[in-house]
């Protein structure tokens, strides 16, 4: 009965997330942290305008399962309805596949400012909106990473008749094998379905839902930075 009424909530309720000044484990965000996953600076493709990062997972050359590392801020205010690397779309609880980010991205204590999502209309897909739509790894030596970012300005409003909603900050959906390490996110709005006719399935400032593996090698690791 207990599952039925919290179901009967979420489907129900506007989740509204403000978020002011907050870090993972309380930590500040220092260039200088170092990654469980990071990628080498060879090895790394950088991103450092808004292009570059539109370009994961849509251009060959900017895979999901890449390596990437910023080299600059990023200013987001002109692209006024950010596309999740991913797409946005896919089946909850996934960790591999298209449209799930499987690489590492390092911010290198780099920012970006001024995501902004805004959809509304009728689905019946899953959606995981935030900078990311998903994140996660199939092969438990080799984790999918995100580090060492700061997020500004995020504002997200999403409202679906139906289909059900994943919004975060960072990422709608985190799964199994993924390290995300101090993350900043300094201020912003997440709202999920406002009109109460869709499933907010999660909301929140960094991660909309997570769906670790129940084995700890498999696991999702959030923490700050590490000395």
């Amino acid at each position: 009965m207990a599952q039925r009424k919290n179901k009967h909530f979420w489907k129900k309720a506007i989740g509204r997330i403000l978020v002011f000044t907050m870090c993972i484990s309380g930590m500040g965000l220092a260039p200088g942290g170092q990654s469980e996953a990071k990628a080498s600076e060879t090895d790394a493709i950088p991103i450092a305008s808004a292009q570059d990062l539109a370009k994961i997972g849509v251009d060959a050359s900017f895979p999901m399962s890449g390596d990437y590392e910023l080299t600059a801020d990023i200013d987001l205010s002109e692209v006024k309805n950010w596309t999740p690397i991913g797409g946005g779309v896919g089946t909850r609880g996934a960790f591999s596949g298209n449209n799930v980010f499987t690489g590492t991205f390092d911010g290198n204590g780099h920012m970006i400012s001024n995501l902004t999502i805004n959809q509304t209309g009728d689905s019946q897909d899953d959606w995981q909106y935030g900078l990311f739509g998903m994140i996660g790894s199939a092969d438990s030596a080799d984790k999918a990473s995100v580090s060492n970012l700061i997020l500004t300005g995020v504002d997200v409003t999403v409202d679906y008749a139906t289909g059900y909603l994943s919004l975060g900050g960072l990422a709608g959906e985190i799964n199994q094998n993924a390290v995300i390490e101090n993350i900043a996110i300094m201020d912003g709005s997440i709202e999920g379905n406002p009109s109460g006719k869709g499933d907010v399935v999660g909301v929140g400032g960094l991660v909309g839902e997570m769906r670790p593996n129940s084995s700890s090698d498999n696991g999702v690791t959030i923490r700050g930075r590490q000395d």
